[in-house]
């Protein structure tokens, strides 16, 4: 909570030797509007930018290990989202509400998606290349009107309840071969 609700706040400069940013460390500084994660981020907890309504990321940290439940919540403005290829946890509503968020990449590490974890991304186009997910919770991608495309590997062995309710656009979904049960109203819309 270190910064928590200073909703003046504006940052300027960064560490790059910054590992971990804390539970709540920048809950509802709304003026935030960019921040650069360095080379050595690994850990974003929960609620770190929630409420964070202006937020963009500059720079993305190649050794990204978690992001925490509800660490995004509605930043509206957070547009992209690179997970560095080595992030293997999505908390749950980590994402919750980001309406422009159009692009994931670098997600081929992780392993637990939570639930909610893109509800309301509205903007979502792609989410490919899950390749390493052997579970994700209800409702993940819920209401993900926009979005196309996805991608599982071969570990993931549930397709859960409402995966991608609501979603209207989805044409293209790759299912690996470790799919053995499909959850109600996993692809209603």
């Amino acid at each position: 909570s270190a910064f928590y609700k200073c909703v003046n706040l504006k940052l300027t400069g960064y560490s790059n030797k910054l590992v971990t940013i804390g539970n709540s460390a920048f809950y509802g500084c709304k003026k935030i509007s960019s921040f650069n994660f360095g080379d050595s981020l690994e850990t974003i907890e929960n609620y770190a930018f929630y409420d964070c309504r202006n937020l963009t990321i500059s720079k993305f940290s190649p050794k990204l290990n978690k992001v925490g439940e509800r660490a995004f919540y509605e930043c509206d403005n957070l547009e992209r989202f690179n997970f560095g290829n080595s992030a293997t946890y999505i908390g749950g509503y980590a994402f919750y509400g980001c309406e422009k968020l159009a692009s994931l990449t670098g997600t081929g590490k992780i392993e637990k998606i939570y639930s909610n974890a893109f509800l309301n991304c509205e903007n979502l186009t792609s989410a490919t290349k899950f390749s390493s997910v052997y579970q994700i919770s209800s409702f993940a991608f819920k209401n993900c009107k926009k979005l196309k495309r996805v991608e599982f590997g071969d570990a993931l062995k549930t397709i859960p309840e409402g995966l991608f309710y609501s979603n209207e656009s989805l044409t293209d979904v790759k299912i690996g071969k470790g799919v053995k049960t499909i959850g109600t109203e996993a692809f209603m819309h």
